[in-house]
C-alpha cells in the first residue's frame, strides 16, 4: 500500500478502563446486539487506506468515524454499518443526490450536502460483510486537535474482550457554521409510496402521520423543516417522546406532548388511522 503518511501509534496504557457492567455509548440503544457492530480499533486501517482516529458518533444502524486518508493525507468520515442494515438506500441516496448536482451550478450543491467519497467493504469477525461509506468532512481545520487529543489524551475505553473494545466519543470543539444536510439512511424519494409503519424519520421529529402508522407524503417534510428548525435555534427537540423512564421511544408520549401544546387533531385526521382509538374517542378527543 503506498502512503503519503506514516500510520499514528496510538497509547495502549494511559486511559480509563470502565468496567464492563457499565453500559456506555451504543450498548445503552434498546437493539443493541454487539455481534451486529463490526469491533473497530483504534489505529486499524480500513479498506486498505483509511486509518481509524476516533469515535465521531453512533446509532441504531452505523457507528461513526474520524478517519485519515493514507494516500491523499485528509481526513473522511467512516460511517460503518451494523450488519442486516439497510445500506443500500443510502448510497443509492447519495448517488442520486450526486447525479443532481452534476446537473445544476446552484453554490449550496457542495456546501449545504455532506458528499459522498466512496464506499468500501469490511468483514466482521462473524464473516458476516458489510458495505460501509466514505463521507467528507466539513471545517477540517478542528480536526488535528482532535487527532492529537487521541494521543495525549486517550478517550474512556471498555475491553470487552480479546475481539471488541468499546471507545467513548469524543465531544468536537465544534463552531458556528452553516448546518449540513448528511444521513440519508431513512430518506425516500417523492415517488415511493409512503407505506404506513415505515421508519423514515428520526424519533424527535416523527410527523404524527409517521406516529399513527398512516399513508404519508411529502408533506412530512415540511413538519420535519420545523422540527429541525427549532432544534437548531432552541439547542432541544420541541418534542422528546421518552418513555416515563427515559430508556426507551414512547409514541403515546409522542403524541400527547403534541396534544399538550396544539390541541386534539382535527377528527378527519385521527379517523385516517386505526391506531386512534387506542389514543381518542370516536369523537376524536
Amino acid at each position: 500500500m503506498s502512503s503519503s503518511r506514516a500510520l499514528r501509534i496510538f497509547p495502549s496504557s494511559g486511559f480509563e478502563l470502565i468496567e464492563k457492567d457499565k453500559l456506555i455509548d451504543e450498548e445503552r440503544l434498546p437493539a443493541y446486539y454487539p455481534e451486529k457492530y463490526y469491533p473497530v480499533r483504534l489505529g486499524e486501517v480500513l479498506g486498505e487506506r483509511y486509518q481509524i482516529l476516533g469515535k465521531l458518533g453512533f446509532g441504531t444502524t452505523s457507528t461513526v468515524w474520524l478517519a485519515r486518508d493514507l494516500q491523499t493525507d485528509a481526513y473522511a468520515t467512516l460511517k460503518l454499518y451494523v450488519t442486516g442494515a439497510e445500506r443500500g438506500r443510502e448510497l443509492n441516496m447519495y448517488k442520486r443526490i450526486e447525479e443532481a448536482i452534476s446537473q445544476t451550478d446552484h453554490p449550496g450543491r457542495t456546501s449545504c450536502i455532506r458528499t459522498l467519497l466512496g464506499s468500501f467493504q469490511v468483514k466482521g469477525p462473524h464473516d458476516l460483510q458489510t458495505t460501509n461509506l466514505i463521507l467528507s468532512v466539513s471545517r477540517p481545520e478542528i480536526f488535528p486537535a482532535f487527532e492529537e487529543a487521541q494521543i495525549s489524551h486517550p478517550v474512556p475505553r471498555k475491553v470487552v474482550d480479546d475481539n471488541r473494545n468499546i471507545y467513548t466519543t469524543r465531544p468536537l470543539n465544534l463552531c458556528n457554521g452553516l448546518p449540513l444536510i448528511c444521513d440519508f439512511g431513512a430518506a425516500r424519494t417523492f415517488e415511493e409510496a409512503g407505506t404506513p409503519g415505515e421508519d423514515v424519520m428520526p424519533d424527535v421529529y416523527k410527523a404524527p402521520e409517521v406516529i399513527l402508522h398512516m399513508k404519508w407524503d411529502r408533506q412530512i417534510d415540511i413538519w420535519n423543516v420545523a422540527m429541525v428548525v427549532w432544534h437548531l435555534l432552541m439547542g432541544e427537540p420541541l418534542f422528546k417522546g421518552r418513555s416515563p423512564c427515559g430508556t426507551y421511544q414512547d409514541d403515546r408520549v409522542h403524541m400527547a406532548e403534541m396534544v399538550a401544546l396544539m390541541g386534539n387533531p382535527p377528527l378527519e385526521f385521527t379517523q385516517r388511522s386505526h391506531m386512534s382509538r387506542a389514543l381518542w374517542d370516536e369523537n376524536g378527543r
